[in-house]
């Protein structure tokens, strides 16, 4: 687990995780109001990384869209059904009150990684 600051940083982790692409992020948690970089900003960077690029690993080609984490927004924000609308256009899989329970890690979180 990997905790960073604001969505430039985060960004960052994910754009250095492809440099090396045995320690990829499968889930990626961006808080819609994160500090220089917001959630939808870091969102929309993170998924061009992973847009339309074909990588060569160990003598295989590999098509980075099919690496794309699982990106979920949080907010203390009051979630409606347009904002979740709204938030999946940008790329989001969901969008969850902060603070996430456990029981809400459990139950939605992760059925989306499977």
């Amino acid at each position: 687990m990997v905790s960073v600051e604001n969505g430039h940083e985060a960004f960052l982790k994910v754009k250095k995780s492809l440099q090396n692409l045995e320690l990829l992020f499968d889930f990626v948690i961006l808080d819609i109001n994160m500090p220089i970089c917001d959630g939808n900003s870091a969102c929309k960077q993170i998924i061009t990384l992973y847009e339309d690029k074909i990588v060569q690993h160990k003598d295989v080609d590999i098509r980075l869209k099919n690496l794309l984490p699982v990106i979920v927004g949080c907010t203390s924000d009051i979630i409606t059904a347009s904002v979740n609308v709204e938030k999946k256009k940008i790329g989001f899989r969901a969008m969850f009150n902060c603070p996430l329970a456990p029981s809400e890690i459990k139950e939605t979180i992760f059925p989306l990684l499977y």
